[in-house]
């Protein structure tokens, strides 16, 4: 009977650390980590982000990490951030766009109604404010108006 109450307390001594909040430990080692360097603690996530994400590319496109960290293969901080946080669906998409630099501008193009900017109605507003001006430069310096120029 005295058995399964010192294996209750041992198994409770051996899981001591997952008690731990992982964010606290992690932080614990991104600071090391940046003493050890010395860089900022942010500078040590963010590299985390980053290589999270050549782990992901490297899952979907094998042989890519070597390229990438041997510099062969250029990519964007922001890219890979961005793919390290990305839900697992869109990651193919992110992958594509990050291999194809060139359909990136089309794919984001496609997008621009989440900007909220209607830039037909931009083109014409630009449009109005230049025949305006345009009006208003003949009517100065045709003297039309006198004392309208300065």
């Amino acid at each position: 009977m005295l058995r399964p109450i010192s294996r209750r307390k041992n198994r409770r001594r051996s899981c001591q650390i997952d008690t731990i909040p992982p964010a606290a430990a992690e932080a614990g080692v991104r600071k090391q980590i940046a003493e050890q360097n010395n860089v900022s603690e942010s500078y040590v996530a963010r590299s985390e982000k980053f290589m999270r994400g050549i782990e992901i590319m490297e899952q979907m496109v094998p042989g890519i990490q070597e390229k990438i960290l041997s510099g062969q293969f250029k990519v964007r901080d922001a890219d890979m951030h961005r793919l390290a946080r990305a839900d697992f669906p869109n990651r193919k998409q992110i992958v594509h766009e990050i291999l194809h630099p060139e359909d990136r501008s089309a794919s984001q193009s496609s997008c621009s109604h989440y900007s909220g900017i209607n830039y037909s109605a931009l083109e014409v507003a630009v449009r109005r404010i230049q025949q305006d001006f345009d009006f208003l430069a003949r009517l100065c310096h045709g003297g039309t108006i006198k004392g309208a120029c300065v």
